[in-house]
């Protein structure tokens, strides 16, 4: 919105009212309360697209293109790893991405695009570049910030510092917004159920046998992001800078990250699929097919929580599955 600071404008603010497609305002959810979500990239993918045009159809034709790019990152990632090309099917014929990127148009391409094309032309000899690129993906998409511990170097102090200032940089032109900048995000944390853990897979099965305690999601979701952190920092404890340390680093903390935090919407798990063909792991194929089944397509589906279940007796199947392999010859983790 060219003019208008996101972070401080609901879209229903009557100093938006020129702004209006009358075909779309009446579709926009949260339209009366929720400022945006999406971090400072995304917002500028979402201004450049729509100087181009303003219809959904712009925006979905951007993504698919960030996609190409994140395909054009695999293939060259393939070859820097060995594999075989023919493994890219894996991702080009899932439906996930199509259903996801083409027909929804998610930002989360755009992530992609750059946290893939960060590791594969980010060589070890370039971390700033690939740091750069895999902190813009971060500030398309914020679960992209999971790729950033592949390029950390144990006690290496600039690189960190170096992204800690691009993203300040980036946020400074919303900087009237003060800790608005994080936008929906709170409000979001609290309709997902994420606050009271019923948004949460394992506190939401807490609380149906009945043992789930009003403390229990802040100790859980505290003691997860305190896990992750020290799983970053033991994925990077040698300072490998080979692609394949870096790719299956990266693997792990996305599939665990999921698995924890057990989002309901499906297209966050795209991030994780191109990992499934790079290195041989079943978790991210699972993750993203299984996430079909939080999709109620139809009135006569199973209740939610047992597709829930469904899904993560799925995903928790393939994590052992991947972590208990003695056979790393093919790139697996």
């Amino acid at each position: 919105m060219p003019g208008f600071n996101p972070y401080l404008y609901v879209p229903a603010d009557p100093a938006l009212t020129a702004l209006r497609d009358p075909d779309q305002f009446l579709l926009i959810d949260k339209r009366d309360y929720a400022v945006t979500i999406y971090p400072p990239m995304a917002e500028a993918i979402f201004a450049v697209v729509t100087l181009v045009s303003a219809r959904v159809w712009a925006m979905k034709l951007a993504m698919v293109l960030f996609e190409a790019c994140a395909v054009l990152a695999m293939v060259r990632l393939l070859r820097r790893l060995g594999r075989p090309a023919g493994w890219l099917v894996a991702y080009l014929l899932h439906p996930a991405p199509i259903w996801e990127i083409a027909g929804n148009g998610h930002v989360d391409a755009a992530m992609m695009a750059f946290m893939f094309g960060a590791f594969a032309w980010g060589e070890s000899n370039r971390p700033y570049r690939a740091a750069t690129a895999m902190t813009l993906g971060a500030l398309a998409k914020p679960t992209g910030v999971l790729g950033l511990p592949a390029l950390w170097r144990p006690f290496q102090v600039a690189l960190p510092l170096f992204v800690l200032a691009l993203a300040a940089l980036l946020y400074l032109p919303f900087a009237a917004a003060g800790t608005g900048v994080v936008g929906f995000l709170p409000r979001y944390v609290e309709e997902e159920g994420l606050s009271s853990g019923e948004g949460v897979y394992w506190l939401a099965l807490l609380g149906r046998a009945g043992l789930l305690r009003p403390a229990m999601a802040a100790v859980f979701e505290g003691s997860a992001g305190v896990a992750m952190v020290a799983l970053a920092l033991w994925t990077r404890r040698l300072g490998a800078t080979d692609v394949a340390s870096q790719l299956r680093g990266t693997t792990l903390l996305l599939v665990l990250f999921f698995v924890a935090i057990t989002p309901t919407f499906p297209w966050y798990f795209l991030a994780a699929l191109p990992m499934a063909p790079l290195i041989g792991s079943w978790s991210p194929f699972a993750l993203a097919t299984g996430g079909f089944l939080l999709y109620g397509f139809h009135a006569d589906a199973p209740s939610f929580f047992g597709r829930w279940t469904l899904l993560m007796g799925l995903v928790v199947a393939a994590v052992v599955r991947d972590l208990t392999r003695t056979d790393k010859k093919d790139g697996g983790p």
